[in-house]
């Protein structure tokens, strides 16, 4: 039954089709009675089964490969975010044993070298929470 749920055009059309053959059999009503060739042999009730149940398999594969497609681009997003998040700890790694360097050796920078060393760490610092944020998007 759960094999059916993944099918539901195919299963209402082929529903429909076995309703219609019915119908044709026990009515004696022709659906496609302007194509002489089908009536001639009784085969216009089994083209139309025949077409409703393609069209809905049809349908239905195309809806399970776009469902397919869209969970491999979501592997590829969570992969790329994981990506992301992991190069963030690395370089905030970094910038972390950077600020120990600079208070370790600050006694020996001048006041520019430790602004500047501060505005890179920053900066640095405002640009990898930013791939976070697109990451995120």
């Amino acid at each position: 039954m759960a094999q059916l749920n993944k099918y539901p055009a195919t299963v209402i059309l082929t529903g429909i089709s076995i309703f219609l053959l019915i119908i044709s059999f026990w009515g004696h009503v022709d659906f496609i009675s302007s194509l002489m060739f089908f009536e001639k042999y009784e085969l216009d009730e089994i083209v139309l089964v025949v077409l409703l149940i393609a069209l809905g398999v049809i349908f239905d594969f195309n809806t399970l490969q776009l469902k397919q497609k869209a969970e491999i681009q979501k592997q590829k997003l969570e992969a790329i975010n994981d990506t992301v998040r992991k190069a963030k700890n690395i370089v905030n790694n970094f910038l972390h044993n950077i600020q120990m360097f600079e208070m370790e050796a600050s006694e020996h920078l001048s006041d520019e070298s430790k602004l500047l060393f501060r505005v890179m760490i920053e900066d640095t610092v405002e640009k990898i929470n930013g791939l976070e944020t697109l990451a995120e998007e």
